[in-house]
């Protein structure tokens, strides 16, 4: 996007108040997302395990988890309460129960808004840079993984991106201990309730009760997030060592759209991430008007297409030959750098 097009959308985002918080309507959303999980809990605890009522059930809290991640992703923006300290406390409870950490989750997601498409700078890319060097038994297991659609890499990338975080902070040079006691604080809080839960129904029914909506969430968050930016990581920072500036990012980001109702309903519009990427101080609720407002500008590199069929074209693709093996690579930089 050309600055004096972004600076006009800035300026109608700005006349129709697209910046406006409103805390009532993150309250009321906040107790009827916890009333629903609460509500699930109570039905999980009167059906039989593994009848047709129980895997309703179990969709319809896996689908609430990702909800809830998104609730987090709105707090760590501080466009969901207009109170800090609000953000952070139900940043907190949507991260606890979605098993993502709140505060390590925001830091490296800071990260990832200001490096995105340089995929050695972006840790949540930095991980294809490690792909690049899997095994051949490796590459076929994820391959086998991708075709049949097992969310492994969506859990293995919420571990090693948020809750190894405090481990990355500890091999930097210089430690930030006030940075480190708040990430590892956020991972009790986020484990408490888990592993009281697990002692409270024991070990074999928090096994039977939580791993298929932890399997619906994880496979709803590698389905969405698929979308956002799986093959745009065009740079490494050797060769790129500035980052792309807000208003450019519309190249390195992808819109996946539905109907408005059900884009709500599955993901409060966390679908419209280029939205989100070229003003991510607007809240949720008016990336839907955004979304049109980006329509007219005729944005050359504005990628927006239906969700089912993004979803299609990118399964499609070999995750190692199409997207992984494409992007830049150690070896690249080492051998330019050797040059």
């Amino acid at each position: 996007m050309e600055k004096q097009q972004y600076v006009k959308l800035l300026e109608q985002v700005q006349l129709e108040d697209g910046f406006a918080i409103h805390s009532s309507l993150a309250l009321t959303i906040s107790m009827l997302e916890l009333a629903m999980i609460a509500g699930c809990l109570f039905l999980l605890t009167i059906v039989e395990p593994f009848g047709w009522q129980f895997w309703l059930i179990e969709i319809f809290l896996g689908l609430s988890m990702f909800r809830c991640f998104v609730l987090l992703h709105e707090c760590g923006h501080g466009t969901f309460f207009k109170s800090n300290n609000s953000n952070v406390i139900m940043g907190s409870l949507f991260g606890a129960i979605a098993l993502v950490p709140f505060v390590s989750w925001r830091n490296v997601h800071r990260k990832h808004h200001k490096w995105v498409g340089v995929i050695d700078k972006d840790p949540t890319s930095v991980a294809a840079l490690d792909a690049q060097e899997y095994s051949s038994a490796m590459r076929m297991i994820v391959r086998v993984m991708w075709v049949l659609r097992l969310p492994v890499a969506a859990a293995i990338g919420i571990f090693s991106a948020f809750w190894m975080y405090p481990g990355r902070l500890l091999k930097e040079t210089k430690v930030d201990r006030h940075k480190l006691l708040l990430s590892i604080l956020s991972a009790v809080i986020t484990l408490l309730p888990w592993g009281a839960l697990a002692v409270l129904i024991g070990l074999e029914n928090f096994l039977i009760y939580a791993l298929p909506a932890l399997f619906i969430f994880y496979f709803w968050f590698e389905t969405i997030n698929l979308c956002h930016h799986a093959g745009l990581y065009p740079f490494i920072s050797h060769s790129h060592p500035n980052s792309i500036k807000t208003y450019e990012q519309e190249a390195y980001c992808r819109s996946a759209m539905l109907p408005r109702w059900l884009s709500i309903v599955c993901c409060y519009n966390f679908n419209l991430h280029t939205e989100h990427h070229i003003f991510p101080t607007v809240p949720w609720s008016y990336l839907n008007r955004l979304s049109e407002l980006m329509d007219e500008c005729g944005l050359e590199n504005y990628h927006k297409q239906s969700l089912p069929s993004l979803v299609r074209d990118i399964r499609r693709l070999d995750p190692f030959d199409d997207i992984i093996d494409k992007a830049p690579s150690r070896l690249k930089q080492s051998m330019t750098v050797d040059t």
